[in-house]
């Protein structure tokens, strides 16, 4: 392993993250603008897995999902945003049920708009409106 992939973590008090929180963060994912911006990202990147060279992050979650059972295959992601990990399932074709989840009406109009018939339910992550199993 070539090393860690992220560094420079700063340790913040609660009260300093609640401040950050409140000066702006907390609507950060609901500009509607951010659909478009994040699909900007991963375009190149699902490219890379469409010719055969996807990110690590990719190829591990690939790999993990190979490793699964027969049975039921859904996936819930859950803050999917523009719902690229529909695509990767795709690309890889890999046998799964998706759905994505977010709050942000962007991602979903974003999402539904490129991928048809994606399922993509809007809502509170915190609120999940699913049954578990």
């Amino acid at each position: 392993m070539k090393g860690p992939i992220s560094t420079n973590y700063v340790q913040v008090s609660e009260e300093e993250a609640r401040q950050q929180y409140d000066a702006g963060l907390r609507d950060a994912w609901t500009d509607p603008s951010i659909a478009e911006k994040q699909w900007e990202v991963v375009r190149p990147e699902l490219e890379l897995a469409r010719t055969g060279r996807p990110l690590l992050t990719y190829k591990a979650a690939v790999d993990c999902l190979r490793k699964v059972g027969a049975g039921e295959r859904t996936i819930l992601d859950v803050g999917a945003g523009c719902a690229h990990y529909a695509d990767m399932i795709a690309i890889a074709k890999l046998p799964f049920a998706y759905t994505a989840f977010d709050f942000n009406p962007a991602f979903q109009n974003h999402a539904t708009a490129r991928v048809p018939g994606l399922r993509y339910d809007l809502g509170n992550a915190t609120k999940l409106p699913y049954k578990d199993g």
